[in-house]
């Protein structure tokens, strides 16, 4: 079975319905790693009526940072196949038995996005998160009302795709060791695509898989998670001058 973790900060409903986005692919063929984040109201028989037994239901005691409770998630895997995925993202497609026959253990997958308001369909890959590009796009998107997307080889030392759905193996995650948790929110999905690079492995885009993704921008509303948000681009920057990577 493919091992889905799933993180749910007060969105158990939300996770209710990314798991039936993925029941409606293929019943029966995904186990979930739901881990309630944060104290909420949740209904386990929810989980039952949908998927039977293939759940797994993680209760933190105290709140963990993304990278954090995915890695714990990932002791529960069950076969060889591992998605990281948000609970704002809904599966429009994912050929599963064309994705099985292709799937490598030594690459990392990214979904097509698909666009729900326009119908536009794209790879969201993106650039190093480097102060100065952070500060352009805050500019664009601010005075000029606009996010300038750029086409970014998926390839590159330091482009990266966003952690709200990512498809990896078991042994890759085993030999990068996971997310590092010294990030508590943003840029661990960076640091971890650039790290599977480094040990030349790669990332693939694959237009078999497609996802639609709602984002909560909490930076852009929050001063806690501006703060957090900062201090992680300066990590991952830091890391960079130092040649971690």
């Amino acid at each position: 079975m493919i091992s889905v973790s799933i993180v749910s900060h007060k969105q158990f409903n939300q996770v209710l319905n990314t798991i039936k986005s993925f029941e409606l692919i293929e019943k029966n063929f995904f186990f979930y790693l739901i881990t309630i984040n944060v104290s909420e109201e949740y209904e386990e028989q929810k989980l039952k009526n949908l998927v039977g037994k293939n759940f797994k239901l993680i209760i933190n005691n105290y709140p963990k940072g993304f990278g954090a409770n995915h890695n714990f998630a990932f002791n529960y895997v069950k076969d060889e196949v591992f998605i990281i995925c948000n609970p704002d993202i809904k599966v429009k497609k994912f050929n599963v038995k064309k994705f099985n026959i292709k799937f490598s253990k030594l690459s990392l997958y990214a979904p097509k996005v698909i666009n729900e308001k326009s119908g536009e369909l794209y790879f969201d890959l993106r650039d190093f998160p480097s102060l100065r590009n952070i500060l352009l796009r805050q500019i664009n998107k601010k005075f000029f009302k606009i996010i300038m997307k750029k086409i970014i080889n998926e390839n590159l030392k330091y482009s990266w795709f966003p952690g709200y759905f990512m498809v990896i193996s078991k042994d890759l995650f085993n030999q990068i060791k996971g997310f590092d948790e010294k990030y508590f929110m943003y840029c661990e999905d960076a640091d971890l695509c650039i790290r599977v690079k480094k040990i030349r492995c790669l990332i693939k885009k694959d237009t078999d898989i497609v996802v639609s993704h709602e984002g909560q921008f909490s930076s852009n509303n929050s001063l806690k998670y501006l703060i957090i948000h900062i201090k992680s681009i300066i990590r991952i920057n830091l890391k960079r001058y130092l040649r971690k990577f």
